[in-house]
């Protein structure tokens, strides 16, 4: 155990008392982390040509995911109304050049391309509906059950008070 009397006690105690020195120690623990982190002696420090090929297509920054994010931001408040899915479809849209793409394609080729957009369009949100009454009926059955469960306790642990009181002897009067 450490004495606050002994030498070298005192000294580690006012050396952890100057702010300066704490923080060249706080340095110094996070140099030495990154020193010995999994990046300087792991797989990644020196890739396998295999690692090579199967991580070149991987980018090498997020910008692209930014630009989705701020893009899907910027809509959701310029309508906040809007469905999650008209807002994704839009966002799609306008990264990969949809409806540049749709230009070049002649006006016949467009409507039939349109209706089938129109009818799948349809369809998805019919099931995505569908999906969500599901979920939504399970819920309320869960819920009612839980209520039940709870309801039935509380009915039982009124019964067994009043069988402990009419145990103990207690009369009830008619008034």
């Amino acid at each position: 155990m450490c004495n606050n009397q002994t030498t070298l006690c005192s000294a580690l105690l006012k050396d952890l008392q100057n702010t300066t020195i704490v923080l060249e120690l706080r340095v110094l623990g996070v140099l030495g982390k990154l020193l010995t982190g999994p990046w300087m002696g792991g797989d990644l420090s020196n890739p396998s040509p295999a690692l090579l090929e199967q991580t070149k297509s991987a980018p090498t920054h997020n910008m692209f995911a930014e630009r989705i994010m701020g893009l899907t931001d910027h809509h959701f408040k310029r309508a906040p109304n809007a469905t999650t899915g008209f807002i994704d479809g839009k966002v799609k849209s306008a990264k990969n050049n949809t409806m540049s793409w749709l230009a070049s394609k002649t006006s016949t080729q467009q409507k039939s391309i349109i209706y089938f957009s129109i009818t799948r369009a349809r369809q998805k949100r019919n099931l995505w509906k569908k999906r969500a009454e599901n979920i939504a009926k399970i819920q309320d059955h869960r819920v009612r059950n839980k209520l039940q469960k709870f309801d039935k306790s509380a009915r039982m642990k009124i019964e067994r008070n009043l069988k402990d009181i009419y145990e103990k002897g207690a009369t009830v009067r008619c008034l």
